[in-house]
């Protein structure tokens, strides 16, 4: 049983703002060409109004759980802070390389808890400590096997389903219960019921989700890989 961060079934007074999403109209509505852009400029009078915390990182957490149609009060806002904060820090802080010796070592990033992970990547903090663009990922990588090339792209394709568009898919997750892995964020977020399509602001949700088997298949294979070099 996935053991994780759940959305609080208790409400705080003045702090149950969904009812008010919906009066303010802040709910998405594509009939009426809504989006979530929208809803987050809303966002920070409503919380304001309910003497909730107001700044950047509770904006984002209160459209996350939006996204979930979860209830956003200040259990929920703190507990999706937190767990967006670990995400965040986890795609930051993680080189091309350290993701290399990962997957050569067996270790699947999207089996492993996200504290472990963070754990295996700070370990590296004196060998790979240089920042590095988005855009490197493919030079960092360049001479390395061309399947833990796949899965290393994979990795930061997981991460960047799960962190997108506002966090739309972490969201889905966190409302499921499902927020211990970051596979189990992804399969939480991967089916089409779960994801209204039409009110996702850039790219519809749906198109990167449903990429969640081929996520899982370059990573599976890149393990698999240094499994297979180590029994030969």
């Amino acid at each position: 049983m996935d053991k994780t961060i759940r959305p609080s079934q208790k409400s705080i007074p003045k702090s149950r703002i969904f009812a008010q999403f919906e009066t303010f109209a802040a709910i998405p509505d594509p009939k009426y060409g809504d989006s979530y852009s929208k809803l987050r400029k809303t966002i920070p009078s409503l919380l304001t109004s309910l003497e909730l915390p107001a700044e950047e990182e509770d904006i984002r957490a209160a459209v996350i759980l939006s996204h979930g149609q979860i209830d956003v009060n200040l259990e929920n806002i703190s507990q999706v802070k937190e767990l967006d904060g670990k995400i965040r820090a986890l795609s930051d802080s993680l080189h091309p390389r350290i993701a290399a010796t990962m997957l050569s070592e067996g270790l699947n990033p999207l089996d492993t808890p996200i504290d472990s992970l963070q754990s295996y990547v700070d370990s590296f903090a004196n060998v790979y400590s240089e920042s590095y663009e988005s855009s490197e990922i493919q030079r960092a990588i360049k001479g390395i096997e061309p399947v833990l090339q796949s899965g290393i792209i994979g990795i930061y394709r997981a991460l960047h389903t799960i962190m997108r568009n506002d966090g739309a898919a972490l969201g889905i997750a966190y409302r499921s219960g499902k927020t211990r892995t970051l596979g189990a964020m992804l399969s939480a977020a991967s089916s089409p019921k779960e994801v209204n399509f039409a009110i996702d602001d850039v790219t519809p949700i749906n198109e990167t989700v449903l990429h969640e088997d081929s996520i899982r298949t370059v990573i599976d294979r890149a393990c698999s890989l240094s499994r297979t070099l180590l029994t030969t």
